[in-house]
């Protein structure tokens, strides 16, 4: 259980004491000056003179790839070791049903909201359509009309007439906020439903070299579809 809580900060520890010191019932730190205790064996101990250490225990930490809601209490320890079994399993990305908003990860369901189940399937179908590689609204000034309206068009294919709110959000196009917003609420609840390890092909994230400005899911997830 240390293993499945533990966060990358923690550290496991065990206080090392003398021998002759440990267990005996006078005896509870090294003392200021010296005082006299006995030991089991009928002999005087010095309590100022005793050394206590504290030696780290090495332990896998596994937090961060638990599902979330193991942590919260929301999930069976049993339920939990079959996602991490995923991790063996072929990848398999399934949109399921469009009423339901519910994406399959290997298996496993992810519940989504409306809009960002559409942006995660105009995140999927942009980035087969791209090489495996989505282009990030490249303008941090500018609204991209083009992602705008496929994300429009996009949420009308799944839900009908999307929303007000959304339909004035991509007026002008879609904006770098606004894609980023998005990007992160997909990525945060794939990973609480999976974990990380399970969720990183799933996540939605900068492809290529550092500052290439494109984005998709790992390009693997649709060669084991195939």
């Amino acid at each position: 259980m240390r293993s499945l809580y533990g966060r990358t900060q923690d550290r496991l520890s065990h206080v090392l004491i003398d021998a002759g010191y440990e267990g005996l019932r006078d005896f509870y730190y090294p003392t200021p000056v010296s005082s006299i205790i006995i030991d089991r064996n009928g002999q005087e101990l010095d309590a100022s003179k005793a050394q206590v250490s504290l030696a780290d225990i090495p332990f896998i930490r596994l937090r961060d790839d638990l599902p979330g809601q193991l942590i919260q209490g929301k999930q069976s320890f049993r339920e939990t070791i079959e996602t991490m079994r995923l991790i063996e399993e072929p990848l398999l990305l399934d949109f399921g049903d469009v009423k339901e908003r519910i994406v399959y990860c290997s298996g496993m369901a992810v519940k989504f909201t409306p809009v960002d189940y559409a942006f995660y399937y105009f995140i999927v179908a942009e980035t087969q359509l791209k090489s495996s590689a989505l282009a990030r609204i490249p303008f941090k000034d500018e609204p991209d009309e083009n992602y705008g309206k496929v994300f429009i068009e996009c949420l009308m294919n799944c839900y009908g007439q999307p929303s007000v709110e959304t339909e004035q959000a991509m007026e002008e196009g879609m904006t770098h906020e606004y894609f980023s917003e998005r990007v992160s609420r997909v990525n945060k609840l794939l990973k609480t439903a999976l974990g990380n390890r399970v969720a990183s092909p799933y996540l939605i994230k900068v492809r290529g070299k550092h500052g290439s400005g494109l984005y998709g899911i790992d390009p693997t997830v649709f060669e084991d579809n195939e």
